[in-house]
């Protein structure tokens, strides 16, 4: 089990073989990213990224490093994924 988010979650999708994203509803409005740590075959969180002021509803992936998500806030962010990632 896989806890942080602090409200449903809306939508789950794979960035990679290792890594995958969650997006929460309101009042979380958080995307949490998940990876694989291949020694102990477990998921643990890596970055929490905000910016929505509404539930997120859907996350795509757009390379290796980037992915968008949509959000009843009526935006589409753009992500990089790295530990100081910032929408476009």
């Amino acid at each position: 089990t896989l806890t942080g988010h602090t409200s449903y979650v809306y939508t789950l999708t794979a960035l990679s073989a290792t890594t995958f994203a969650s997006g929460a509803a309101w009042p979380d409005t958080t995307i949490r990213v998940w990876a694989l740590d291949p020694q102990s075959q477990t998921y643990s969180h890596r970055q929490t990224l905000t910016g929505h002021t509404d539930s997120v509803w859907t996350i795509t992936p757009l390379s290796a490093t980037t992915f968008a998500s949509g959000s009843y806030d009526n935006t589409i962010r753009v992500w990089a994924l790295d530990p100081q990632s910032q929408t476009y």
